[in-house]
């Protein structure tokens, strides 16, 4: 009962955590910013189902390695941990190029042209999604190892500054200072979720930071060289050659995780094709 109670807790901390941005907005800005900014939102989200997806696919696969040791320090269950969450930061990776090299044939495609203010904010708020991708990871291992509690604070903890963080960017500089709020906070929820969680596991956050950090580098030369659409396809091919060779030439992506990837594919695409 104590373990549901606070599993309900930390999913009502996150459902405030997820909507204070748009409510704080909605206090200090006009409905049409709101909507600008909700539509910024609503793409950073395909990405964020796009992990969600992988999560609910990978989960059962890291529950079994976990269930053969019932240690989260255990050498075998960490690598499979880590090589799953930096595949997915790679692919999240290519999404935020896809996304950036693209945001101004999408969002006018998707939305209408009445809602190309939201491309500026897009631009900010897609950096924010390889942080909520480790969240979304950690989260869930949080609660399959009986951490809700720990959950529970870190969660608290990034709502109360994130109300904080939200009120005064947008205060400061209006819908911007919130899609920079955006970003800051999803920092902070992970960072949280490894202190309170897993700092004394065996997960290469450090490692994880540096793809991140990789991956945010190469999106945001994405954002300063984009222009025409025939640009736009240089730029995103060129773009995807770069992240692809830095991530070999940096080490976090390495021969065992093609391998990884590959046992992966040849383990899950039957049961799709079945399905």
């Amino acid at each position: 009962k104590t373990i549901a109670n606070n599993k309900i807790r930390i999913l009502f901390v996150l459902s405030f955590f997820m909507s204070i941005d748009r409510f704080i907005l909605g206090f200090l800005q006009s409905p049409s910013t709101v909507g600008f900014y909700a539509v910024s939102f609503t793409v950073v989200n395909l990405g964020f189902y796009l992990v969600g997806g992988i999560k609910n696919t990978m989960f059962p696969f890291l529950a079994e390695q976990f269930s053969k040791s019932k240690n989260i320090r255990e050498k075998e269950f960490a690598s499979y941990f880590n090589r799953v969450i930096v595949l997915t930061l790679v692919l999240v990776g290519l999404f935020m190029i896809g996304i950036l090299a693209f945001r101004h044939e999408l969002v006018p495609l998707i939305f209408g042209k009445e809602f190309s203010p939201s491309i500026p904010l897009l631009s900010i708020m897609i950096f924010g999604l390889p942080f909520l991708t480790l969240y979304i990871f950690l989260h869930t291992l949080s609660i399959s190892i009986n951490r809700v509690k720990a959950a529970t604070i870190a969660s608290i903890l990034a709502t109360l500054l994130a109300v904080v963080i939200y009120y005064l960017l947008t205060r400061l500089s209006g819908v911007k200072g919130t899609a920079y709020g955006f970003v800051v906070s999803s920092f902070l929820l992970s960072l949280f979720y490894y202190f309170f969680i897993l700092r004394d596991a065996s997960p290469d956050f450090k490692g994880f930071f540096g793809l991140i950090t990789l991956s945010c580098l190469v999106a945001l030369g994405v954002v300063f060289f984009t222009g025409s659409f025939l640009l736009n396809i240089l730029v995103f091919f060129t773009a995807l050659f770069i992240y692809g060779s830095l991530l070999l030439l940096f080490g976090f992506v390495r021969k065992e995780d093609i391998q990884f990837a590959q046992q992966l594919l040849r383990r899950y695409i039957p049961l799709f094709r079945r399905s």
